[in-house]
């Protein structure tokens, strides 16, 4: 079994994005609960679910979140999933190390991804002991 990292996953998306966009092979049609923390501090939540492509997009709503929160000067955003059945947090297995969070920066310019992790990488999913977890090589 891998290991957890005690950790988040380190991303950057683009500037000038409303939406987070999460390409992590999960199972289409999960429901997700996702907490998002700032870095003062504040912390939105809500429900997702993910697409038919795989795609999980938070929030699924943009106005479930301030207009402009992801800015470059914002620092650092913390983001968490849960299955929204049981409250279990999902686990990401990135390159044979376990995460359970993601933090990300927003970049000044509109060059990196738009999609965490970036959209090169390869995804597949797996569980183990009853907990979500998700591979990507």
């Amino acid at each position: 079994m891998i290991e957890p990292c005690k950790a988040c996953f380190i991303a950057q998306i683009s500037n000038c994005q409303e939406q987070v966009v999460l390409d992590l092979g999960l199972a289409v049609d999960l429901d997700v609960k996702w907490q998002l923390t700032t870095r003062l501090g504040n912390i939105f939540t809500g429900t997702a679910t993910v697409d038919s492509s795989e795609i999980l997009t938070i929030p699924a709503d943009p106005a479930e979140l301030p207009e402009s929160l992801f800015t470059p000067y914002g620092g650092t955003y913390k983001l968490e999933l849960f299955d929204a059945e049981d409250d279990s947090i999902i686990h990401y297995v990135i390159d044979d190390v376990d995460y359970d969070c993601i933090q990300f920066t927003v970049a000044a310019g509109t060059l990196v991804n738009s999609t965490i992790p970036s959209p090169n990488r390869v995804v597949s999913s797996a569980s183990s002991s009853g907990n979500n977890y998700l591979i990507i090589d």
